[in-house]
This record gives structure tokens, C-alpha cells and sequence, in this order.
């Protein structure tokens, strides 16, 4: 058949059949990789909500677990009877117990959710899927400039702002900082850490000094929620988390003449440490309260109650 003999509404037929190959072709795949996609995304949640479980009962049996050993410790500086003391050490045990099987599933679901996390990658590039970046709404900061932000808090954004800092820091460099600035750093579950009156004269030293209230949470902030982590400060008096929180402990109520902290002093323990005249303005206004975790993704009521910074490495040339 010559050219010009050529049928061109055949040409678009041809074209026409070819343009709905190649969206049938395009459909298919598009739903293999959307089959493939959501069979990796149902487990990789699933591993997530397990990992989610694990460290929320990790973090209650880490808290109970320090609660158990100070109370133990109590009876014994109280010298109290041995039926006291060998109860006081069941219950002790019983926590370790519970403690050793919480740490164990822990392990078990981030090693799941690892797994999870690095098969839903694969299976993604696999499938030319772009997936979601996570925490991009993060501030992040660089090593080096930790001083500038956390301690010196240069345009007094802390200072400013609505939030405490919840810093998520893997190298454990803000901890480091904070700890060599003179500043009191909590460990959240070391027993004798957070008794209500190292807790109460914490508060003080660093109100007086201008200083940091830090908590440090280690890799265990996925499971610590508000109730876990108020239940310490409450125990010094019944809404001092809240008070914290919203800095109104730095204020004075309406029908008082001090500023609220100041209900925190005992004079009977603490002499004239913490007189009233010790308190300068311009240090009250510089207290700082801040949490920190290696925990790249800690509890959502943590999130939510606090700016999230995250350190970043780099900075040092």
C-alpha cells in the first residue's frame, strides 16, 4: 500500500487504542504499587501502635519501679520494723519483675517496628512511592548553637513563648550543656531523683539563680504521658505540674503579695537559703523549665505541651 493511499482516521485509531493501552498499563500499576504500598503501611502502623503500647507500659513500670525503691528507702532511714522492711522488699522485687518484662517487650516492639519501618522503605523505592517526611514541623538546631538557644536564649523566644522546650537530643549534648552550665537536670527514673523535696528545692535554686529546671526522659519518652510525668511534681503540692506549665508558679495570685513559688519554701529545712530577698526580678525572669529525650518521637501529650526542638549534628568548623 503506498502513503498516500493511508487511511488517517486509521492513524487515530491506532493512536486512540495505543493512548488506552498504555492508561490501562498505567492503571494496573498504579494499583499494584497502591496493593503493595497498603499491605506495608497496615503492618508498619500496626508495629507502631505495638511499639506505642511497649513504651507506655515501659515508662509506668519504670515509674512505679522508682516509687517502690524510695519508699523502701524510706522505711529503712526510718529504721522501721523487719515485717515492714520485708514487705517493702517483695514489693521491690515484684516492680523488678514487672520492670524486666516491660524492658523485654520494649526491645521485641522497637526491633518490630524497626523491621516494619525498613521493609515499607524498601518496598516504597521498589514502587517509585515518595513517602511523607516526618517531623518536619520541627525546630531543629545545630550543636553548636545549643548555648545560644537553650541557655543564653538569644530573642528570648523561650522566654516569649506559650511552651517549655521538649529538646529531642540523640547525642545527649543539651543534657551535657545543661548539667556543666550549673543547671539542675532530673533524671525522670533514677530512684531518689524526683523526692518531692529535691524536686521542690530544684524549683527554688533554679528560680533564684536564673537558671534551668531540666528533666531528662532518656529514650523512654514514647510511653511517658502527662500523668506519668505530673505525678511527681504534684506530690510536692497538688497542681504544681500545671502551675509549671503555664508559668503562673512565677506569678503572683491576685490576693498574695509573693509570687506563687514562694509557697514551695520551708523554712523549717531550708534556714534563710531561700529568703525572700534572694529572689531578684531579673533572675526570676530568666528561670527556664525544659524537657529532654533521645526519643526521636516522643508521646503525643508531650508534642503537644511543649516545643519540640530537635539538635541536630554539624555547626563546628
Amino acid at each position: 500500500m503506498q502513503l498516500y493511499e493511508w487511511d488517517i482516521t486509521r492513524t487515530d485509531e491506532l493512536i486512540a487504542d495505543f493512548e488506552a493501552w498504555q492508561a490501562s498499563a498505567h492503571l494496573e500499576e498504579t494499583l499494584r504499587q497502591s496493593e503493595a504500598m497498603h499491605a506495608v503501611d497496615v503492618e508498619f502502623e500496626q508495629a507502631q501502635a505495638f511499639h506505642v503500647a511497649a513504651q507506655g507500659r515501659l515508662a509506668r513500670a519504670k515509674a512505679s519501679w522508682r516509687r517502690r525503691v524510695e519508699e523502701y528507702d524510706l522505711l529503712e532511714a526510718e529504721g522501721s520494723h523487719e515485717d515492714f522492711m520485708r514487705r517493702a522488699r517483695q514489693v521491690c522485687e515484684v516492680s523488678e519483675e514487672e520492670l524486666a518484662s516491660a524492658e523485654s517487650s520494649a526491645w521485641s516492639a522497637q526491633s518490630s517496628l524497626d523491621a516494619a519501618r525498613a521493609q515499607r522503605l524498601r518496598i516504597a523505592e521498589a514502587c517509585s512511592v515518595e513517602l511523607e517526611q516526618e517531623n518536619l514541623a520541627r525546630r531543629q538546631v545545630r550543636v553548636r548553637d545549643l548555648n545560644d538557644v537553650l541557655l543564653r536564649d538569644i530573642g528570648d523566644r523561650i522566654a516569649h513563648a506559650e511552651k517549655w522546650p521538649l529538646v529531642i537530643d540523640p547525642s545527649d549534648c543539651a543534657a551535657k550543656l545543661l548539667q556543666y552550665s550549673g543547671c539542675a537536670v532530673l533524671n525522670f527514673w533514677r530512684p531518689g531523683e524526683l523526692t518531692a523535696n529535691k524536686i521542690r528545692v530544684a524549683i527554688l535554686s533554679m528560680i533564684k539563680g536564673g537558671g534551668t529546671l531540666a528533666i531528662d526522659l532518656f529514650a523512654v519518652a514514647a510511653g511517658t504521658g502527662r500523668e506519668i510525668l505530673a505525678e511527681p511534681f504534684d506530690d510536692v503540692r497538688p497542681g504544681l505540674f500545671d502551675d509549671l506549665l503555664d508559668r503562673s508558679l512565677l506569678k503572683a495570685k491576685a490576693s498574695d503579695l509573693w509570687p506563687s513559688f514562694y509557697s514551695l519554701v520551708d523554712e523549717a529545712r531550708d534556714g534563710k537559703r531561700f529568703s525572700f530577698e534572694q529572689f531578684a526580678e531579673n533572675n526570676i525572669c530568666k528561670f527556664k523549665m525544659m524537657l529532654i529525650t533521645s526519643t526521636l518521637n516522643p508521646h503525643a501529650d508531650l508534642t503537644n505541651l511543649f516545643d519540640v526542638i530537635e539538635v541536630v549534628p554539624g555547626g563546628f568548623d
